[in-house]
């Protein structure tokens, strides 16, 4: 039975959550969650400890949201009852937030006894919090240099990783990108079931993109060798000093198509194969589908009705969205790091598209914004772009040097900037966008009814 610390801080949770949407007309993802976690420091995993079907985990640098999602909607697919945080808020504070949605005043979930947890965590609040959730399968995406201010270095993180992991009993079913060496790494060491995914790269360059984060050997610290590279780091790799070497994944994919527009993914599971046809973008959201199926998979679900329902899964929130304003099409793309904004880049059409850049430096998209010199902007073609945030100016410069001149430097309120790249009479609007900008845009977008309200979803 809810003591009363619970009690009282479901009560604060419902009165912070109802200010913020009722005076700021803003979803409010976090800030129930931190007064109710400081009146119950334990809610949280109390809670998490409610969900009788298991837990599944999903982290990582790229991707956490849409695989998420995913794995989500295959188990709802499958008429099982599901928990989910799929705002992408993926820190206590916000994960608590979503939670308290479910619950009565008194504090007791109203979920099914059975539902299985699918839940998004930040890569730092995995590492503190596997050990006490327990869960039944991890899922980890890649990663890649992002908020170092935050996180640090990726063996940092690596190892973090790791050390949980192995603190864990029972141990989790392990679902990870066996392309990337230091996720591979893990693998390596770890003593329960492992299921890995990767893609075929045998037709692709044996060398890694310039900007890549890991080329060094997890093992020895000796420069690793590719015979074949998705994009970064990710690909086939071994250490000539050591022998630490990629292991074929137990899901493998081989893209047939990835654009703008979508992909097409074979996929090859225990000898079969099937093809999945997604809205998605481009070959980073091969690795996500990938993911997703190799998590369903792992959970037991059927592949072939699982491939179908990934089939059917169209964005999640501010990733490759599209709406309509004023005759234009827009579309949401986040960016968020270098390895992620290169393969945006690369993703984008040849032209016939105008360009807004929005560039944030909060905590939540990392305050050293000098991760856009590490961008190659100089292979878009847009037919003008506009630049806005917090930082527009500093993009704006880094446009410059890329051999663009940006059309308005649109500093403040980001709807400002978008009635500017609006008005640069296109009929195709491309919007890269940081996360805390996203969230500013996507909230104007919302009192123009152009979009749903993304912390009402499932």
């Amino acid at each position: 039975m809810p003591g009363p610390r619970r009690i009282a801080a479901v009560a604060a949770a419902r009165l912070s959550r109802a200010a913020v949407r009722g005076i700021a007309r803003r979803g409010g993802s976090a800030l129930p969650g931190l007064v109710a976690a400081t009146i119950d420091p334990d809610l949280l995993y109390a809670l998490i400890g409610d969900l009788g079907g298991g837990t599944v985990l999903v982290s990582g640098t790229n991707g956490k949201t849409t695989v998420t999602g995913l794995v989500a909607e295959i188990a709802r697919a499958s008429d099982d009852p599901v928990v989910s945080n799929p705002s992408g808020s993926n820190l206590a504070r916000g994960l608590l937030s979503h939670l308290l949605e479910r619950v009565d005043l008194r504090g007791r979930a109203r979920w099914r006894r059975d539902s299985l947890g699918v839940l998004e965590l930040d890569e730092a609040q995995l590492i503190a919090s596997l050990v006490r959730i327990g869960p039944r399968a991890v899922v980890l995406t890649n990663l890649f240099r992002d908020q170092l201010d935050r996180y640090g270095e990726l063996d940092a993180l690596g190892r973090g990783f790791a050390a949980s992991l192995a603190d864990c009993e029972p141990r989790p079913v392990l679902v990870l990108n066996r392309d990337d060496p230091v996720l591979a790494h893990i693998a390596e060491s770890y003593r329960g079931r492992v299921v890995g995914f990767g893609l075929d790269v045998s037709d692709s360059s044996a060398e890694p993109d310039e900007w890549a984060d890991s080329t060094l050997c997890p093992e020895c610290l000796g420069p690793l060798h590719y015979s074949g590279v998705a994009y970064s780091h990710l690909g086939r790799f071994q250490c000539p000093d050591c022998g630490f070497a990629h292991r074929s994944p137990e899901i493998s994919g081989k893209v047939l198509r990835a654009d703008l527009s979508g992909i097409s993914l074979e996929c090859r599971v225990n000898g079969g194969s099937v093809t999945i046809n997604s809205s998605l973008p481009g070959t980073f959201n091969a690795y996500n589908l990938l993911a997703g199926l190799a998590a369903a998979h792992a959970l037991g679900y059927p592949v072939e009705s699982s491939a179908a329902v990934i089939a059917a899964v169209g964005p999640r929130f501010g990733r490759a969205e599209r709406v309509e304003l004023d005759g234009v099409e827009v579309t949401l793309l986040l960016m968020k790091n270098p390895t992620g904004a290169n393969e945006l880049v690369r993703t984008l059409p040849k032209e016939n598209y105008d360009l807004l850049l929005l560039l944030n430096d909060r905590p939540a998209d990392g305050e050293d914004v000098s991760w856009i010199w590490d961008v190659n902007f100089s292979e878009m073609g847009p037919r003008q772009l506009v630049t806005g945030g917090s930082r527009a100016a500093d993009m704006a410069l880094r446009l410059k040097y890329a051999g663009h001149q940006a059309a308005a430097v649109a500093e403040g309120p980001v709807e400002n900037a978008l009635r500017a790249a609006l008005e640069l009479g296109g009929q195709r609007l491309l919007v890269l966008s940081t996360y805390t900008a996203m969230l500013e845009l996507r909230r104007w977008l919302l009192r123009s009814g152009a979009v749903d309200q993304h912390w009402q979803a499932r």
